[in-house]
């Protein structure tokens, strides 16, 4: 969480910050609720899924025996849906994401893999600080 609202902190002017700062409080608010929420969609996801698997594997179809099946169609629709599919899920990763279109989308995103990397640096950084801290602490005490 601190971590989080200190990333918040570091990208003013940025359209995911006030958006993640949002989620982040929100979060900190509703957290045990959104874990049962989220395991609860899980659970009917992998629900859906095996069923719409069973339906596939039990309907004879997808076979390709068909000669008037129009391979480069299926994988244009194919990539379509694919790509589609990307978005929506980047669309739900980037704080604020779901009002964006896709030049901003993925403006934001760079930005965002930017903050995060600083993040990361510099928890590593912290990590490293106090690893040496809890050695040094081992030799002085014995």
């Amino acid at each position: 969480m601190a971590a989080g609202m200190g990333l918040t902190e570091s990208s003013r002017g940025r359209h995911w910050r006030q958006a993640l700062r949002r989620r982040l409080l929100t979060e900190k608010a509703s957290y045990y609720c959104s874990k049962m929420v989220e395991k609860h969609n899980t659970v009917l996801e992998n629900e859906a899924s095996k069923e719409a698997e069973d339906e596939g594997n039990s309907n004879g179809f997808g076979n390709g025996n068909d000669s008037n099946y129009d391979d480069d169609d299926d994988d244009d629709d194919g990539v379509v849906e694919e790509i589609e599919r990307r978005i929506r899920a980047l669309k739900r990763l980037i704080p604020g994401g779901e009002g964006l279109g896709m030049e901003k989308l993925f403006e934001e995103t760079a930005h965002y893999i930017e903050a995060l990397e600083g993040q990361v640096t510099t928890m590593r950084t912290l990590a490293t600080f106090l690893d040496g801290l809890h050695k040094e602490r081992r030799l002085l005490h014995g």
